[in-house]
């Protein structure tokens, strides 16, 4: 194989279509160094190069939520996957129409078990998860599979408001899982 074609198949392995339409849509870097270094690093390097790395540094450390979420995103159905004690036959990821707002809508975790449909929200970011995201999770469930029995897995790095965590007690559909509790930290922010 020449070097033209090793690099024809090193870019297939490093890259991943997105598929859909509209923004965001296209190829992306699946590796995640490649992925921080082209984003972070190769930019900036002139400045790095010359000794003024700390712009980019300050750069990379200032995105670093944005830049893990999809990442995590992964690691939060592997963990229901493992942790939810269903028999779930089908996960990921969805975006689907809503006609009424004429936009597309998403869920970070979509899937079907034994007991029911799985809905997710994954929030990587820095202040705690509110009552109004499980509503909006809750107004996109029923858009996309009705009235019917569901699961619904709530993910926060920064914890959830006393609303939500008092809410997941007394409703045994609603999960939360916390950063800490994802990477095995800590116990179950509903219990």
């Amino acid at each position: 194989m020449d070097i033209g074609g090793f690099a024809k198949v090193l870019m297939i392995e490093l890259l991943e279509k997105i598929a859909g339409h509209g923004i965001g849509r296209g190829w992306e870097l699946i590796d995640g160094y490649f992925a921080f270094y082209y984003r972070y690093v190769y930019p900036y390097r002139s400045l790095i190069e010359r000794g003024h790395g700390e712009a980019a540094f300050e750069t990379a450390i200032e995105a670093l939520d944005g830049f893990t979420a999809k990442g995590i995103e992964a690691v939060f159905r592997e963990y229901v996957l493992s942790h939810s004690g269903l028999l779930i036959t089908a996960i990921g990821s969805i975006d689907f129409p809503n006609p009424a707002m004429r936009r597309n809508e998403e869920l970070d975790l979509f899937g079907q078990s034994n007991d029911g449909w799985i809905i997710g929200e994954c929030k990587w970011q820095g202040h705690p998860v509110h009552r109004d995201v499980l509503d909006l999770l809750e107004m996109r469930t029923l858009l996309l599979v009705g009235g019917e029995k569901t699961h619904c897995f709530l993910l926060s790095k920064s914890g959830f408001s006393d609303d939500l965590i008092a809410l997941s007690r007394d409703r045994d559909d609603i999960r939360l899982i916390t950063g800490e509790e994802l990477f095995g930290r800590q116990p179950s922010a509903s219990s």
